[in-house]
């Protein structure tokens, strides 16, 4: 089957902006996004109609996921660790960002887990405002938080993400913040899961999905992902240091745990600008 011409353009620019070293860019032609202003969005609703809206969001968006894997993108294999999940109350879950599909797998471990509250997930601005149909349900009612360029707009936000994290739920966040299709390697880390977590004085649970290439091939003409999700300990801020050196080494644990995480499953060093190692 021949490979989409729109993904093989998606990977020589990954294979462009790690030779660069601009690791937290966009790479895919998103189109551009419409503000988010603070009286269109209500992080936390409860009541039944609140209720009803986001059952009915989940099932849509298992729906999505279970046709996605029918249709190659991936599987979800083995999970290694859930229950170091199920050993926090409120933590930030931070993960590296490779594909829709890696939602999918950090909410099978969040399940797994057993947890008894919800895992949220922070999204981008534009995936609130400027999707349509089935995403855009599923981006608006199924457990999200979306960020937004409007000031006002984001202290409702930081408000609502630590109102949620001290009554025990899980905000995911994706340190990388943007989406690199199909990328292997862990990529240095933006700051701000590690400031939420000194914000609401709470833990940080590292997770890290590996792939393996297996021998059927989806419909853009690319091996299917088989995914391993690794669940670390949880790192808690350390209180006798300063808030900014607290955020830092929260996010340097965070990064040794990908990286090391990374070189055991692939059996290389982990070295940008060279190609993915594996197995």
């Amino acid at each position: 089957m021949e490979q989409s011409k729109d993904r093989l353009a998606v990977l020589a620019k990954i294979e462009q902006y790690e030779k660069e070293g601009r690791f937290s860019e966009d790479v895919e032609p998103d189109a551009p996004a419409r503000v988010l202003l603070p009286a269109e969005i209500e992080y936390i609703r409860k009541g039944a109609v609140a209720r009803v809206r986001r059952a009915i969001a989940l099932r849509f968006a298992n729906k999505f996921f279970r046709e996605m894997m029918k249709s190659g993108e991936f599987r979800v294999g083995e999970i290694i660790g859930a229950e170091h999940l199920a050993a926090v109350e409120g933590a930030i879950v931070t993960c590296n960002h490779f594909h829709m599909g890696d939602t999918y797998a950090t909410q099978q471990a969040f399940l797994k887990s057993g947890h008894k509250k919800r895992l949220y997930r922070v999204i981008k601005e534009g995936n609130f405002t400027s999707t349509s149909g089935v995403i855009r349900r599923m981006m608006q009612d199924a457990d999200t938080l979306p960020l937004s360029s409007d000031r006002a707009t984001m202290v409702k936000f930081l408000r609502a993400v630590t109102t949620l994290l001290r009554e025990g739920n899980c905000v995911l966040v994706y340190p990388e913040q943007s989406m690199w299709w199909n990328y292997r390697k862990p990529r240095p880390f933006e700051s701000g899961a590690f400031d939420l977590a000194v914000r609401a004085d709470v833990p940080v649970v590292p997770m890290f999905i590996a792939t393996r290439d297996l021998d059927t091939v989806s419909e853009n003409g690319f091996p299917t992902k088989r995914y391993t999700v690794f669940v670390g300990e949880a790192l808690y801020p350390d209180d006798t240091l300063p808030r900014t050196e607290r955020r830092d080494a929260l996010r340097a644990q965070n990064f040794a745990f990908c990286k090391q995480t990374y070189e055991d499953f692939y059996g290389t060093a982990l070295s940008y600008n060279e190609k993915d190692g594996e197995k």
